[in-house]
C-alpha cells in the first residue's frame, strides 16, 4: 500500500512537472511567434512601407567642380556650389523623383591628366567614390573608359590664346610653352592632332606642356609669361582678357559632343533615368527658368547666355 502511494504521488508530481514545461514552451513559442509575426507586419504594413521604401532607396553621389563661371562657381555667401548646372541637377533629379547629393571635388578625380602621358579615368569616380561627375565633355579619350548621358552644355569652340601684345602666329608653334587645364579635353592630345591642320609644333615635346589645375591658373601662368599660349575651350575670362589667336571658325578637334554628365560603363541605371528626366524637362517653363537665371541669378558670374548654353535654343 505504501509503495502504492508512493508511486501515485510520483505520478502527480510527473504530470504537474509536465504541465509546466509544456506551458512555459508554448509561452516561449508564442513570444518568438508574435516577434516574427509583428517583424513581418512592419515590411509589408500600408502605414510604414513608404518609409521602409524610402530608407531602402539609392542615394546618387554627384561629383562637382568649381569652374568660376555661371556654370559652376563657389558662392561665398552661402559656401555652397551653385550655378546653372547645379540648377539642371536638382531639377532632373526631383523630375526623376531620385535622391542626390553634390560632392565638391578636384576636376583630376574626374580625368586625370600629366603632362605627355595619356589621360585616363580619375581614381574618384573609377573607384566609385561618387556615381557620376557633373558637367564632362565628351571626348574620344573618355569614351573609351566613361559612358555620358545627354549633354545639358553646347558643345564650346576651342582656341589658342596669347597676351593682347603677343606677336605669336598661331601656325607655328614651335618652341613655345603651351598651358592646359589639367584633366581638360583640349589637352596636348587634341592639340596634336592640328598637325593635320597645318599647325606647325602642335605635337609638343614634354619640356614645353604645362599643365595648370583650374582656368585661374591658366590665366595667371599667361599673364606671368610662364606660358606663351593657352590651348582651351572660349572661357569667358579668356575671351575677355587676352588676345584669340585662332580663327572663328578654327576646327575643333576635342569634342564628340557638348557637356553632360560621366559615369562608369556599368552604371547604365543611371543614364537611363538621367536621360528621360532631361528629356521631360527640355522645353518645360522649368528649364526656361533655369536657363534664365544664367543671367538673373549667375550674371555675376563670367559666362555664356542661355542661346550658347541651353539645349533647344
Amino acid at each position: 500500500m505504501g509503495y502504492s502511494s508512493d508511486n501515485s504521488r510520483t505520478i502527480v508530481l510527473c504530470g504537474i512537472l509536465l504541465a509546466l514545461t509544456t506551458s512555459l514552451i508554448a509561452v516561449i513559442i508564442g513570444s518568438v511567434s508574435l516577434a516574427k509575426s509583428s517583424h513581418s507586419i512592419a515590411q509589408i504594413n500600408a502605414l510604414t512601407e513608404p518609409w521602409y521604401r524610402a530608407n531602402q532607396e539609392k542615394v546618387w553621389t554627384i561629383a562637382i567642380g568649381d569652374f568660376g563661371v555661371n556654370l559652376e562657381y563657389l558662392d561665398e555667401v552661402s559656401y555652397q556650389i551653385k550655378g546653372y548646372n547645379v540648377d539642371v541637377v536638382e531639377a532632373v533629379c526631383k523630375l526623376a523623383n531620385k535622391t542626390c547629393v553634390l560632392m565638391r571635388d578636384v576636376n583630376q578625380r574626374c580625368w586625370d591628366s600629366e603632362p605627355g602621358q595619356q589621360a585616363r579615368g580619375g581614381e574618384g569616380l573609377m573607384s566609385g567614390w561618387y556615381d557620376a561627375c557633373t558637367g564632362w565633355v565628351k571626348t574620344y579619350p573618355r569614351s573609351l573608359t566613361f559612358d555620358f548621358t545627354r549633354a545639358f552644355v553646347k558643345r564650346k569652340d576651342v582656341a589658342i590664346y596669347a597676351l593682347n601684345t603677343s606677336t605669336v602666329d598661331y601656325r607655328d608653334l614651335t618652341g613655345l610653352n603651351v598651358g592646359f587645364i589639367d584633366g581638360w579635353a583640349s589637352d596636348e592630345h587634341c592639340l596634336a592632332r592640328y598637325v593635320s591642320n597645318g599647325i606647325t609644333g602642335a605635337s609638343l615635346p614634354s619640356d614645353r606642356i604645362h599643365h595648370l589645375s583650374s582656368g585661374m591658373e591658366l590665366i595667371q601662368a599667361l599673364r606671368s609669361g610662364q606660358i606663351d599660349v593657352a590651348f582651351a575651350i572660349k572661357l569667358p575670362q579668356l575671351e575677355a582678357g587676352f588676345r584669340r589667336l585662332t580663327p572663328t571658325d578654327f576646327a575643333n578637334n576635342c569634342y564628340l559632343d557638348g557637356a553632360g554628365m560621366m559615369t562608369r560603363k556599368e552604371n547604365t541605371q543611371f543614364v537611363t533615368w538621367w536621360n528621360d528626366a532631361f528629356g521631360r524637362l527640355v522645353g518645360t517653363p522649368t528649364y526656361d527658368d533655369i536657363c534664365t537665371r544664367l543671367k538673373t541669378v549667375h550674371g555675376h558670374k563670367p559666362g555664356s547666355g542661355a542661346k550658347d548654353v541651353c539645349i533647344g535654343y
